[in-house]
């Protein structure tokens, strides 16, 4: 099984919401053995849904507590943090130097410059990445 790993700034948003069924379905339609089986968030979401009870009732994952632990257990990694652009550069540094296949999800930067800066470190790596909208 190709085993995912969600990261995004914080769970219980529209993207993480959502995106581990549509990955599921496709997986499933297109006969993949793939799955999000891990997920890992610095920071609480705003709406009071904590990362624990997110991972159960909606991610149906198991919940990382640390960036490296994400990056070792998945065979390929999936970043959100679609709701704030301005953080994604930072947030997706450890991601795109793992060597891991990469999403990361729209907006990937928030100018030419930090994706620039993005797709070097990941070259760099020896990362694949790709960036696309949902939409």
């Amino acid at each position: 099984m190709l085993k995912i790993g969600l990261i995004d700034r914080y769970f219980d948003n529209w993207h993480t919401n959502y995106y581990p069924g549509f990955l599921r379905d496709a997986a499933k339609d297109m006969g993949m053995d793939a799955d999000i089986c891990y997920a890992y968030a610095p920071e609480e979401a705003p709406s009071g849904m904590t990362k624990e009870t997110w991972c159960r009732e909606i991610g149906k994952t198991e919940l990382l507590f640390s960036y490296e632990e994400i990056i070792e257990k998945s065979d390929a990694l999936m970043f959100m943090c679609a709701d704030d652009v301005f953080p994604h550069e930072a947030l997706a540094q450890k991601a795109l130097m793992s060597g891991k296949r990469l999403y990361c999800d729209k907006t990937f930067a928030p100018d030419t410059a930090a994706a620039e800066r993005m797709f070097s470190l990941a070259r760099a790596y020896g990362t694949e990445v790709f960036s696309c909208s949902a939409q």
